[in-house]
């Protein structure tokens, strides 16, 4: 599964980003990710969706970090679908 992390501090305006595609233990991936970038964090999920109607269905999801400014978006999605022609094109 492919994970793309974006985390803003909305105080300072500094931002991170990553995508994490690696094995993990099924529906921890988006824990594992964001460990990546941030450790261990108490996060508070806003929205958690899944766009049905996009190839590989993708989830969207967005928090904020306890008490910190920061906001916290996820993009993740499993890559088997995506023909491998079409995986570098840029449209």
């Amino acid at each position: 599964m492919k994970v793309f992390i974006q985390i803003v501090d909305t105080k300072t305006g500094k931002y991170e980003h990553a995508m994490i595609d690696e094995p993990v233990v099924k529906g921890q991936e988006v824990s594992n990710a964001v460990s990546h970038l941030i450790g261990k964090a108490l996060i508070e999920w806003n929205s958690d969706f899944i766009h049905k109607d996009l190839v590989n269905t993708p989830r969207l999801m967005t928090g904020t970090i306890c008490n910190t400014n920061k906001v916290l978006n996820v993009v993740c999605y499993e890559e088997e679908q995506i023909p491998s022609s079409e995986k570098n094109s840029i449209v």
